[in-house]
């Protein structure tokens, strides 16, 4: 292979590897609000329905106006899951608390 041939191969694959950052980059916010909301479905008490989870999730994200204060919510929120295996109700609604900043992680 020429010296031309591999600089096109080292342009591609760098040009392959700033879009898959790109890409990462772009849409990891948004499958870390995923990941959290599933995760607290998994979690909520027996008898609240998942559509329940989801409603009050999402009214609770809908108070942060931009992105970054809304990552900052969904990681607190993320850091509280992590240490508890079953979410009581009390626990869940102090959780997504609609008029309350995210809860801090123990």
């Amino acid at each position: 292979m020429t010296l031309r041939g591999r600089m096109r191969v080292m342009g591609a694959l760098i040009a392959a590897a700033l879009a898959v950052y790109g890409t990462a980059k772009f849409y990891s916010p948004s499958l870390m609000i995923y990941v959290t909301e599933q995760t607290l479905i998994q979690k909520s008490p027996t008898g609240i329905s998942p559509e329940t989870v989801h409603q009050q999730y999402h009214a609770y994200l809908s108070l942060f106006p931009d992105l970054e204060s809304r990552v900052e919510a969904v990681m607190a929120v993320s850091q509280y899951l992590e240490k508890i295996q079953q979410l009581r109700p009390q626990e869940l609604d102090r959780l997504l608390k609609i008029n309350q900043p995210a809860p801090e992680a123990k």
